[in-house]
Protein backbone atom coordinates (compact mmCIF):
# COMPACT_ATOMS: atom_id res chain seq x y z
CA UNK A 1 0.00 0.00 0.00
CA UNK A 2 2.71 2.25 1.07
CA UNK A 3 4.85 1.80 -2.50
CA UNK A 4 1.67 2.26 -4.49
CA UNK A 5 0.67 5.77 -2.83
CA UNK A 6 4.20 6.62 -3.29
CA UNK A 7 4.09 5.97 -6.73
CA UNK A 8 0.81 7.87 -7.26
CA UNK A 9 2.64 10.82 -5.05
CA UNK A 10 5.93 10.54 -7.43
CA UNK A 11 3.85 10.73 -10.70
CA UNK A 12 2.06 13.74 -9.31
CA UNK A 13 5.14 15.03 -8.75
CA UNK A 14 6.90 14.49 -12.20
CA UNK A 15 3.71 15.61 -14.00
CA UNK A 16 3.60 18.85 -11.60
CA UNK A 17 7.28 18.94 -12.82
CA UNK A 18 6.31 18.89 -16.63
CA UNK A 19 4.08 20.95 -16.52
CA UNK A 20 5.81 24.04 -14.91
CA UNK A 21 8.64 23.36 -17.61
CA UNK A 22 5.95 23.26 -20.43
CA UNK A 23 4.44 26.63 -18.90
CA UNK A 24 8.36 28.02 -18.48
CA UNK A 25 8.48 27.40 -22.33
CA UNK A 26 5.49 28.45 -23.35
CA UNK A 27 5.73 32.09 -23.45
CA UNK A 28 8.08 32.50 -26.36
CA UNK A 29 6.08 30.15 -28.53
CA UNK A 30 2.98 32.49 -27.93
CA UNK A 31 5.01 35.19 -28.62
CA UNK A 32 6.08 33.68 -32.07
CA UNK A 33 2.54 32.58 -33.00
CA UNK A 34 1.67 35.91 -32.44
CA UNK A 35 4.12 37.31 -35.07
CA UNK A 36 3.19 34.71 -37.69
CA UNK A 37 -0.46 35.45 -36.84
CA UNK A 38 -0.01 39.29 -37.13
CA UNK A 39 1.97 38.57 -40.55
CA UNK A 40 -0.72 36.60 -42.06
CA UNK A 41 -4.03 38.27 -40.92
CA UNK A 42 -2.28 41.56 -42.14
CA UNK A 43 -0.96 40.32 -45.50
CA UNK A 44 -4.07 37.54 -46.49
CA UNK A 45 -6.64 40.31 -45.46
CA UNK A 46 -7.76 42.53 -48.49
CA UNK A 47 -6.69 45.55 -47.53
CA UNK A 48 -3.71 44.79 -45.17
CA UNK A 49 -5.26 46.88 -42.23
CA UNK A 50 -7.15 44.43 -40.35
CA UNK A 51 -4.98 44.16 -37.29
CA UNK A 52 -3.65 47.24 -37.15
CA UNK A 53 -7.33 49.14 -37.05
CA UNK A 54 -8.01 46.42 -34.52
CA UNK A 55 -5.75 47.48 -32.33
CA UNK A 56 -5.77 51.69 -32.97
CA UNK A 57 -9.72 51.74 -32.43
CA UNK A 58 -9.98 54.58 -29.83
CA UNK A 59 -11.70 53.51 -26.98
CA UNK A 60 -11.68 56.97 -24.91
CA UNK A 61 -9.96 60.42 -26.36
CA UNK A 62 -8.69 63.29 -24.55
CA UNK A 63 -6.71 66.38 -24.34
CA UNK A 64 -3.51 66.57 -23.28
CA UNK A 65 -2.09 69.45 -22.74
CA UNK A 66 -2.05 71.33 -27.32
CA UNK A 67 -2.55 67.46 -28.36
CA UNK A 68 -5.27 65.11 -29.02
CA UNK A 69 -4.92 61.92 -27.92
CA UNK A 70 -6.79 59.02 -27.28
CA UNK A 71 -6.71 55.37 -25.60
CA UNK A 72 -6.29 52.06 -27.24
CA UNK A 73 -5.71 48.54 -27.40
CA UNK A 74 -2.34 49.55 -29.19
CA UNK A 75 -1.65 52.36 -26.67
CA UNK A 76 -2.51 49.63 -23.43
CA UNK A 77 0.02 47.44 -25.03
CA UNK A 78 2.75 49.98 -26.13
CA UNK A 79 2.43 51.88 -22.94
CA UNK A 80 1.65 49.27 -20.21
CA UNK A 81 2.19 46.20 -21.34
CA UNK A 82 5.98 46.26 -23.37
CA UNK A 83 6.65 48.89 -20.25
CA UNK A 84 6.07 45.94 -17.64
CA UNK A 85 8.68 43.11 -20.03
CA UNK A 86 11.24 45.88 -19.63
CA UNK A 87 10.35 46.25 -15.92
CA UNK A 88 11.17 42.60 -15.74
CA UNK A 89 14.30 43.17 -17.59
CA UNK A 90 15.46 46.10 -14.94
CA UNK A 91 14.75 44.17 -11.40
CA UNK A 92 16.92 41.28 -13.48
CA UNK A 93 19.84 43.61 -14.26
CA UNK A 94 19.57 45.07 -10.87
CA UNK A 95 19.73 41.49 -9.31
CA UNK A 96 22.73 40.77 -11.69
CA UNK A 97 24.36 44.25 -10.48
CA UNK A 98 23.48 43.31 -6.83
CA UNK A 99 26.72 40.22 -6.27
CA UNK A 100 25.42 39.15 -9.72
CA UNK A 101 27.20 38.58 -12.60
CA UNK A 102 27.59 42.16 -12.83
CA UNK A 103 28.94 42.94 -9.73
CA UNK A 104 31.68 44.40 -9.57
CA UNK A 105 30.13 47.06 -12.07
CA UNK A 106 33.49 46.70 -14.16
CA UNK A 107 31.53 43.72 -15.40
CA UNK A 108 29.18 45.80 -17.38
CA UNK A 109 32.23 46.99 -19.65
CA UNK A 110 32.11 44.07 -22.06
CA UNK A 111 28.09 44.41 -22.90
CA UNK A 112 28.68 47.97 -22.88
CA UNK A 113 30.85 47.49 -25.50
CA UNK A 114 29.42 45.26 -27.80
CA UNK A 115 25.98 47.46 -27.45
CA UNK A 116 28.66 50.30 -28.58
CA UNK A 117 30.20 48.36 -31.24
CA UNK A 118 26.78 46.33 -32.29
CA UNK A 119 25.13 49.67 -33.19
CA UNK A 120 28.21 51.40 -35.01
CA UNK A 121 29.23 48.61 -37.23
CA UNK A 122 25.63 48.19 -38.89
CA UNK A 123 25.54 51.60 -39.28
CA UNK A 124 28.59 52.72 -40.81
CA UNK A 125 27.74 49.56 -43.35
CA UNK A 126 24.33 51.35 -43.94
CA UNK A 127 26.22 55.02 -44.53
CA UNK A 128 29.03 53.58 -47.06
CA UNK A 129 25.90 52.09 -49.17
CA UNK A 130 24.06 54.82 -49.13
CA UNK A 131 26.55 58.15 -48.87
CA UNK A 132 25.11 60.88 -51.04
CA UNK A 133 21.83 59.42 -51.69
CA UNK A 134 18.62 60.57 -49.25
CA UNK A 135 17.84 57.65 -48.31
CA UNK A 136 21.16 58.14 -45.88
CA UNK A 137 18.68 59.26 -43.18
CA UNK A 138 18.24 55.70 -42.45
CA UNK A 139 21.02 54.83 -40.87
CA UNK A 140 20.33 53.97 -37.66
CA UNK A 141 17.91 51.85 -39.03
CA UNK A 142 19.81 48.47 -38.55
CA UNK A 143 21.06 49.10 -35.13
CA UNK A 144 19.06 48.13 -32.52
CA UNK A 145 18.43 44.41 -30.88
CA UNK A 146 14.94 43.20 -30.41
CA UNK A 147 15.06 42.42 -26.09
CA UNK A 148 11.80 40.57 -26.44
CA UNK A 149 12.60 38.41 -29.38
CA UNK A 150 16.08 37.82 -28.80
CA UNK A 151 15.30 36.56 -25.07
CA UNK A 152 12.29 34.05 -26.50
CA UNK A 153 15.06 32.30 -29.08
CA UNK A 154 17.25 32.58 -26.41
CA UNK A 155 14.94 30.96 -23.40
CA UNK A 156 13.88 28.04 -26.07
CA UNK A 157 17.40 27.30 -27.13
CA UNK A 158 20.05 28.40 -24.71
CA UNK A 159 18.86 27.06 -21.56
CA UNK A 160 21.74 25.74 -20.89
CA UNK A 161 24.31 28.14 -21.33
CA UNK A 162 25.62 30.16 -18.16
CA UNK A 163 23.10 32.70 -16.19
CA UNK A 164 26.50 35.10 -17.34
CA UNK A 165 25.04 34.92 -21.26
CA UNK A 166 21.37 35.91 -20.05
CA UNK A 167 22.19 39.07 -18.45
CA UNK A 168 25.16 39.34 -21.08
CA UNK A 169 22.15 39.86 -24.08
CA UNK A 170 19.82 41.68 -21.62
CA UNK A 171 22.37 44.42 -21.34
CA UNK A 172 23.62 45.00 -24.53
CA UNK A 173 20.24 44.62 -25.85
CA UNK A 174 18.78 47.04 -23.66
CA UNK A 175 21.93 49.62 -23.98
CA UNK A 176 21.79 49.34 -27.83
CA UNK A 177 18.00 50.22 -27.44
CA UNK A 178 18.51 53.22 -25.67
CA UNK A 179 21.36 54.20 -28.07
CA UNK A 180 18.51 53.98 -30.67
CA UNK A 181 16.40 56.48 -28.61
CA UNK A 182 18.66 58.88 -28.36
CA UNK A 183 19.22 58.93 -32.63
CA UNK A 184 16.11 59.32 -32.42
CA UNK A 185 15.32 62.22 -30.27
CA UNK A 186 18.80 64.12 -31.71
CA UNK A 187 18.43 62.80 -35.51
CA UNK A 188 14.32 63.87 -36.26
CA UNK A 189 13.48 66.04 -33.10
CA UNK A 190 10.11 66.42 -34.65
CA UNK A 191 8.92 62.90 -33.82
CA UNK A 192 8.21 64.02 -30.18
CA UNK A 193 4.42 64.81 -30.26
CA UNK A 194 4.25 66.78 -27.08
CA UNK A 195 6.39 70.21 -26.70
CA UNK A 196 9.04 70.83 -24.18
CA UNK A 197 9.21 71.08 -21.30
CA UNK A 198 5.28 70.29 -21.16
CA UNK A 199 5.98 66.64 -22.87
CA UNK A 200 8.27 65.30 -20.08
CA UNK A 201 7.05 67.38 -16.85
CA UNK A 202 4.52 65.00 -16.35
CA UNK A 203 7.14 62.17 -17.08
CA UNK A 204 8.98 63.63 -14.50
CA UNK A 205 6.71 63.96 -11.44
CA UNK A 206 5.11 60.49 -12.12
CA UNK A 207 8.76 59.07 -12.22
CA UNK A 208 9.56 61.04 -8.84
CA UNK A 209 5.94 59.68 -7.18
CA UNK A 210 6.55 55.93 -8.27
CA UNK A 211 10.27 55.96 -6.74
CA UNK A 212 9.73 57.77 -3.49
CA UNK A 213 6.53 55.43 -2.86
CA UNK A 214 8.38 52.01 -4.01
CA UNK A 215 11.44 53.18 -1.78
CA UNK A 216 8.98 53.82 1.42
CA UNK A 217 8.47 51.38 4.03
CA UNK A 218 5.38 51.48 5.65
CA UNK A 219 3.45 48.91 7.78
CA UNK A 220 1.75 46.37 6.20
CA UNK A 221 -1.99 47.69 6.38
CA UNK A 222 -0.60 50.44 4.42
CA UNK A 223 0.49 47.87 1.62
CA UNK A 224 -2.11 47.71 -0.87
CA UNK A 225 -2.58 51.38 -0.69
CA UNK A 226 1.65 51.84 -1.70
CA UNK A 227 0.50 49.70 -4.68
CA UNK A 228 -1.72 51.25 -6.27
CA UNK A 229 -0.06 54.75 -5.78
CA UNK A 230 3.21 53.13 -7.70
CA UNK A 231 0.43 51.10 -10.26
CA UNK A 232 -0.81 54.46 -11.07
CA UNK A 233 2.28 56.52 -10.49
CA UNK A 234 4.28 53.74 -13.22
CA UNK A 235 1.37 53.61 -16.02
CA UNK A 236 1.63 57.42 -16.07
CA UNK A 237 5.34 57.49 -15.94
CA UNK A 238 4.89 55.28 -19.19
CA UNK A 239 2.21 56.72 -21.05
CA UNK A 240 3.64 60.50 -20.96
CA UNK A 241 6.74 58.97 -22.07
CA UNK A 242 5.26 57.22 -25.23
CA UNK A 243 3.57 60.64 -25.86
CA UNK A 244 6.97 62.77 -25.27
CA UNK A 245 8.07 60.30 -28.12
CA UNK A 246 10.82 57.90 -26.37
CA UNK A 247 10.52 54.97 -25.93
CA UNK A 248 8.39 53.79 -22.55
CA UNK A 249 10.71 50.62 -22.03
CA UNK A 250 13.66 52.24 -21.35
CA UNK A 251 12.15 54.42 -18.67
CA UNK A 252 10.56 50.71 -17.22
CA UNK A 253 14.32 49.71 -16.83
CA UNK A 254 15.39 52.94 -15.31
CA UNK A 255 12.45 53.23 -12.50
CA UNK A 256 13.07 49.03 -12.20
CA UNK A 257 16.40 49.88 -10.45
CA UNK A 258 14.63 52.27 -7.95
CA UNK A 259 12.50 49.14 -6.26
CA UNK A 260 13.91 47.55 -3.27
CA UNK A 261 15.76 44.50 -3.25
CA UNK A 262 13.61 42.68 -0.76
CA UNK A 263 10.77 43.58 -3.19
CA UNK A 264 11.99 42.33 -6.69
CA UNK A 265 11.10 38.44 -6.54
CA UNK A 266 7.66 39.53 -4.88
CA UNK A 267 7.05 42.14 -7.51
CA UNK A 268 8.37 39.45 -10.56
CA UNK A 269 5.91 36.40 -9.15
CA UNK A 270 2.99 39.26 -9.69
CA UNK A 271 4.05 40.41 -12.78
CA UNK A 272 5.68 37.42 -14.81
CA UNK A 273 2.11 36.07 -16.10
CA UNK A 274 0.44 39.39 -17.06
CA UNK A 275 3.70 39.79 -19.15
CA UNK A 276 4.35 36.41 -20.90
CA UNK A 277 0.66 35.42 -21.63
CA UNK A 278 -1.67 38.47 -22.46
CA UNK A 279 1.21 41.41 -23.09
CA UNK A 280 4.16 39.48 -25.24
CA UNK A 281 1.85 37.97 -27.32
CA UNK A 282 -0.79 40.95 -28.14
CA UNK A 283 2.53 42.58 -28.90
CA UNK A 284 3.80 40.09 -31.78
CA UNK A 285 0.48 40.94 -33.20
CA UNK A 286 0.52 44.35 -33.50
CA UNK A 287 4.29 44.41 -33.57
CA UNK A 288 4.23 41.61 -37.63
CA UNK A 289 1.26 43.76 -38.46
CA UNK A 290 2.94 45.25 -41.31
CA UNK A 291 2.83 44.72 -45.02
CA UNK A 292 5.61 42.90 -46.54
CA UNK A 293 6.50 44.01 -49.78
CA UNK A 294 7.82 42.71 -53.05
CA UNK A 295 10.81 41.57 -54.25
CA UNK A 296 11.30 44.95 -56.79
CA UNK A 297 12.37 46.49 -53.84
CA UNK A 298 15.72 44.43 -53.46
CA UNK A 299 17.34 46.75 -55.81
CA UNK A 300 17.31 49.64 -53.74
CA UNK A 301 20.71 50.11 -51.35
CA UNK A 302 18.50 50.81 -47.87
CA UNK A 303 17.27 46.96 -48.67
CA UNK A 304 21.38 45.87 -48.84
CA UNK A 305 22.13 48.53 -45.99
CA UNK A 306 19.35 46.63 -43.44
CA UNK A 307 19.63 43.02 -44.83
CA UNK A 308 23.67 42.63 -43.96
CA UNK A 309 22.69 43.67 -40.23
CA UNK A 310 23.06 40.13 -39.05
CA UNK A 311 26.53 40.15 -40.18
CA UNK A 312 27.14 43.36 -38.71
CA UNK A 313 25.60 43.25 -35.44
CA UNK A 314 27.72 40.04 -34.69
CA UNK A 315 30.78 41.29 -35.90
CA UNK A 316 30.30 44.44 -33.35
CA UNK A 317 28.50 42.40 -30.19
CA UNK A 318 30.80 39.57 -30.24
CA UNK A 319 33.84 42.00 -30.99
CA UNK A 320 32.98 44.46 -28.72
CA UNK A 321 31.78 41.46 -25.77
CA UNK A 322 35.84 39.99 -26.63
CA UNK A 323 37.52 43.16 -26.38
CA UNK A 324 35.40 43.84 -22.91
CA UNK A 325 36.13 40.90 -21.36
CA UNK A 326 40.13 41.52 -22.01
CA UNK A 327 39.69 44.87 -20.44
CA UNK A 328 37.92 43.37 -17.34
CA UNK A 329 40.79 40.88 -16.99
CA UNK A 330 40.22 38.01 -14.02
CA UNK A 331 37.74 35.01 -14.43
CA UNK A 332 35.72 35.31 -17.55
CA UNK A 333 31.91 34.49 -17.16
CA UNK A 334 31.36 33.72 -21.06
CA UNK A 335 34.01 31.43 -22.82
CA UNK A 336 34.56 32.45 -26.53
CA UNK A 337 32.23 30.62 -27.93
CA UNK A 338 29.54 31.37 -25.81
CA UNK A 339 29.85 34.75 -26.31
CA UNK A 340 29.95 34.23 -29.72
CA UNK A 341 26.69 31.97 -29.64
CA UNK A 342 24.75 34.86 -27.79
CA UNK A 343 26.32 37.41 -30.24
CA UNK A 344 24.50 35.59 -33.19
CA UNK A 345 21.33 37.35 -31.55
CA UNK A 346 21.99 40.36 -32.07
CA UNK A 347 21.10 40.59 -35.48
CA UNK A 348 17.37 39.94 -34.21
CA UNK A 349 15.59 43.19 -34.35
CA UNK A 350 12.46 44.79 -35.98
CA UNK A 351 10.31 46.86 -33.31
CA UNK A 352 12.82 49.42 -33.02
CA UNK A 353 13.96 49.02 -36.96
CA UNK A 354 10.39 49.45 -37.75
CA UNK A 355 9.44 52.95 -35.96
CA UNK A 356 12.83 54.19 -37.21
CA UNK A 357 11.98 53.41 -40.49
CA UNK A 358 8.81 55.08 -40.23
CA UNK A 359 10.43 58.51 -38.59
CA UNK A 360 13.21 58.48 -41.52
CA UNK A 361 10.97 57.33 -44.58
CA UNK A 362 6.79 57.38 -43.11
CA UNK A 363 4.15 59.78 -43.84
CA UNK A 364 4.57 59.76 -47.55
CA UNK A 365 8.53 60.79 -47.63
CA UNK A 366 10.13 58.03 -49.20
CA UNK A 367 7.50 54.79 -49.49
CA UNK A 368 10.05 52.54 -52.06
CA UNK A 369 13.05 53.40 -49.46
CA UNK A 370 9.97 52.53 -47.13
CA UNK A 371 9.40 49.22 -48.28
CA UNK A 372 13.07 48.29 -48.64
CA UNK A 373 13.46 48.57 -44.84
CA UNK A 374 10.26 46.43 -43.74
CA UNK A 375 11.33 43.75 -45.79
CA UNK A 376 15.27 43.86 -45.39
CA UNK A 377 14.33 44.36 -41.63
CA UNK A 378 12.44 40.72 -41.54
CA UNK A 379 14.76 38.48 -43.63
CA UNK A 380 17.78 39.67 -41.34
CA UNK A 381 15.80 39.11 -38.55
CA UNK A 382 14.66 36.00 -39.65
CA UNK A 383 17.96 34.92 -40.75
CA UNK A 384 19.38 35.60 -37.23
CA UNK A 385 16.77 33.72 -35.10
CA UNK A 386 17.06 31.06 -37.01
CA UNK A 387 21.09 30.50 -37.14
CA UNK A 388 20.83 31.45 -33.57
CA UNK A 389 18.39 28.99 -32.97
CA UNK A 390 21.18 26.18 -34.54
CA UNK A 391 24.39 27.55 -32.93
CA UNK A 392 22.61 27.39 -29.52
CA UNK A 393 21.41 24.18 -30.08
CA UNK A 394 24.71 22.75 -31.70
CA UNK A 395 26.33 24.23 -28.53
CA UNK A 396 23.82 21.91 -26.40
CA UNK A 397 24.72 18.81 -28.52
CA UNK A 398 28.87 19.61 -28.19
CA UNK A 399 28.55 20.19 -24.60
CA UNK A 400 26.33 16.81 -24.07
CA UNK A 401 29.19 14.65 -25.82
CA UNK A 402 32.20 16.50 -24.07
CA UNK A 403 30.40 15.78 -20.74
CA UNK A 404 30.00 12.15 -22.26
Amino acid sequence: MFRVCKQINDSGWNAYVVFMKLKANLAPFLLVAGVLIGLIWTNLSPHGVYPREFFNTVIQQFQVGSAMTGISLGTLVGTIGIPAFFFLVGLELKREFNGGTLWPVKNAIPPVLAAVLGVALPAAWYLVLNAGLPSVRGWAIPTATDVTFALAVFVVFGRRLPKAARTFLLTFAVIDDLIAVIVIALAFPGFTRLGFPFGFVPVVVSAVVFIAVVRLRLPRYWQGLLLVAAVISWVLAAYFTAMAGIEPGLLAVLLAFAVRTDSIHHIEARLANLVNYIALPLFGIYAASVVLPGAEVTANPVFWGVVARPVWKFLGVFLGGWLGMILVGGDKALTTKDLARVSVLGGIGFTVSLLVADVAFGEGLSPQNQAAAVLATFIASAISAIFGAIVLTRGHRAEATHSA
